[in-house]
């Protein structure tokens, strides 16, 4: 909660910003590396998303945890103290808490989030490619 408004009001938007910047530099000067109709190149590019698919939970065996997901003893450990804003802090919904879905293993969670973003985000490109085109 505490990085979540400023990353979405400035850094999200940031992001946002180059990408679409980065995204018409390339479909001017090298339009052949997006539109593509070869099925050589879609089957290279769904190897590549079943390889990041099946890596993703590598995650899993590095130690530690997320940059910014710290729990209250490891910011004592690392800064000596815990702020009284990360003590009282805001509490909040989410609907996959710790990115487990309850009754799933941690593997089984991480393997289904990215298919999941994989699917969005082909949802997402596909709707805006319609707009445009159509």
């Amino acid at each position: 909660p505490a990085i979540a408004i400023p990353h979405l009001l400035v850094a999200g938007i940031l992001e946002g910003l180059i990408t679409v910047w980065v995204f018409k530099y390339v479909a001017r000067f090298s339009p052949e590396l997006i539109y593509w109709r070869e099925s050589s190149e879609k089957k290279r590019l769904s190897y590549m998303l079943a390889t990041f698919v099946i890596i993703t939970p590598l995650g899993l065996l590095t130690p530690g945890t997320a940059w910014g997901e710290w729990s209250s003893q490891k910011i004592k450990e690392d800064i000596g103290f815990v702020p009284k804003g990360f003590l009282e802090g805001v509490d909040i919904w989410t609907p996959i808490p710790n990115y487990e879905i309850p009754g799933t293993g941690e593997v089984f969670s991480y393997f289904l989030s990215a298919v999941a973003g994989i699917v969005m985000i082909f949802f997402m490109v596909r709707m805006i490619f319609r707009r445009k085109l159509g």
